[in-house]
């Protein structure tokens, strides 16, 4: 699965639409919008609401210049078993509460 369409439509990515969404914010198809959530967290939360905000702003960064929807996505769960249940990390919540999530899932896969 590395088509960013398809990604998009698992339940994790839909619930991240919605968090964005919710921040006004347009969502970009060709990228997994967990991975959105996760960038424009850095971009909006306070600076101590994220754990190691340069060392997850590097490797976002260097996600995105790979242009590879999957790896996008095996940043934040490394398993595809991880995948199934995760919406719930974002599910009916705030952007800043959804994208605080993501973040620290994020710090934690890459600690």
């Amino acid at each position: 699965m590395n088509d960013p369409k398809q990604i998009n439509e698992l339940p994790v990515n839909q619930a991240c639409k919605a968090a964005l969404l919710a921040a006004g914010e347009q969502p970009d198809q060709s990228v997994p919008h967990i991975f959105q959530l996760a960038q424009w967290g850095l971009q909006n939360l306070p600076p101590e609401a994220v754990d190691s905000p340069d060392v997850l702003l590097s490797l976002l960064s260097r996600l995105q210049i790979s242009g590879k929807p999957r790896a996008m996505l095996e940043a934040f769960f490394p398993e595809e078993s991880e995948i199934q249940d995760s919406e719930s990390l974002v599910f009916n919540k705030t952007p800043e509460r959804a994208a605080s999530a993501v973040l620290d899932l994020l710090a934690a896969q890459a600690a």
